[in-house]
């Protein structure tokens, strides 16, 4: 028969273990809700650097090409653009994302523990500045109504040429003799020139599309342009076998290409 010694022991030790599955219980559901409300939290901080992104999207894609220059074996010097995006990201997305309470404020600290901060969030941002700005000029996004000088236009036709199995290669250091693009098709080598105009296109357009082909020991040489060519520089292209069209036959011209080719 149990005492009443044993029977208070017993019943302290269920009392005990009540007690801690009532606290277990407890913490589970606080760390539920705290992993609930984290999640929610990086949804929202998610959602609003990409709504922030999408308005800077643009200029940052135009910065990137701007500033971003080829160097020998395709590699590039990024310095500038570098740069750039730091002072983008401090300036611009860090106070914005402050203001809207997904960033602690700065507290005034020592020099150097405010630097190694500033570090952390250039190296948390700039892979998200950089996938943003890379995809500026996408297919889906491209328009010519939003191409305004002739660099935008290289772009413009870097990019179609691009989303229609293009290999391709900006070139805007000096020397080039001309070439603004420099494409590849299964093995075939193709020279580009891009022109934006306001009037036809004439027969120099065509002979220095034929010096960047003999510098580049290319197969072909062409010439895009948003506006129509003069009879002449038909003429001089078809002696020379020089292709001229028009940027909206982008999608067409791997056709003519492949008959050339096997001509």
């Amino acid at each position: 028969m149990m005492t009443l010694q044993e029977f208070g022991a017993g019943a302290a030790a269920i009392a005990l273990l009540g007690s801690m599955i009532v606290w277990l219980l407890f913490a589970i559901r606080k760390g539920s809700r705290q992993a609930r409300e984290s999640n929610e939290r990086r949804v929202r901080r998610e959602r609003d650097v990409n709504d922030f992104m999408s308005l800077h999207q643009r200029a940052l894609a135009r910065k990137r090409w701007q500033l971003v220059q080829p160097y020998d074996y395709d590699n590039m010097i990024t310095k500038k653009w570098d740069k750039e995006k730091r002072d983008f990201i401090s300036t611009l997305l860090v106070p914005h994302l402050i203001d809207l309470g997904h960033i602690r404020p700065p507290v005034p600290i020592d020099k150097k523990t405010e630097k190694i901060a500033q570090e952390r969030l250039h190296q948390q941002f700039d892979p998200i500045v950089e996938q943003w700005a890379a995809h500026g000029y996408s297919s889906d996004n491209d328009n010519i109504a939003d191409v305004t000088t002739g660099q935008e236009y290289e772009q413009f036709c870097a990019e179609r040429l691009t989303s229609n199995g293009w290999r391709t290669r900006l070139t805007r250091s000096g020397g080039d003799q001309g070439i603004d693009i420099i494409g590849d098709l299964h093995g075939l080598r193709v020279v580009f020139q891009c022109k934006f105009y306001t009037s036809a296109v004439g027969d120099k357009a065509v002979q220095e599309a034929l010096a960047a082909l003999f510098y580049e020991r290319a197969d072909l040489a062409v010439v895009i342009s948003n506006a129509p060519f003069t009879r002449s520089a038909e003429t001089l292209a078809r002696t020379r076998g020089t292709i001229l069209i028009h940027h909206d036959d982008i999608p067409s011209l791997r056709e003519v290409v492949k008959t050339r080719k096997a001509s």
